[in-house]
């Protein structure tokens, strides 16, 4: 789960609609390089593949859900950064751009499990009144 944390947005920066599949074939190489076994690789990589709440990829492993639920909420916590991805690197004008990241964080919202949604009903309900 660890690992799967600190790699999982490995090449999202690089603008890629599915950086979740390339991240983790990055993962792979990765893990492989330093002699992982193939049965925790590809722990890791369902745990990177399933993260992504618009994709609606099935999570089977409770250690899915939580990267998964993890990124989610860190976005709560990254509100700006949102911003700059919508207005700095998407180029959105103002109006689109605040849709974007009010969407991003519904989204989110919808990927949490119920324990993680009781930790961060405030700062969702706080984040969708002031879009």
């Amino acid at each position: 789960m660890e690992i799967a944390a600190w790699l999982h947005d490995l090449t999202k920066w690089e603008r890629v609609k599915d950086h979740h599949i390339t991240a983790a074939k990055e993962a792979e190489k990765i893990l492989k390089k330093l002699n992982y076994s193939d049965d925790k690789i590809e722990k890791v990589k369902h745990c990177i593949i399933s993260h992504r709440g618009s994709q609606n990829i099935k999570r089977k492993t409770k250690e899915a859900e939580c990267v998964a639920s993890a990124d989610a909420i860190a976005h709560f916590d990254m509100i700006p950064s949102l911003y700059f991805i919508a207005y700095g690197i998407n180029k959105k004008n103002y109006t689109s751009g605040n849709e974007w990241v009010k969407n991003h964080l519904k989204e989110s919202w919808e990927k949490l499990i119920p324990e993680a949604k009781k930790i961060i009903k405030k700062k969702f309900d706080a984040s969708q009144e002031i879009l």
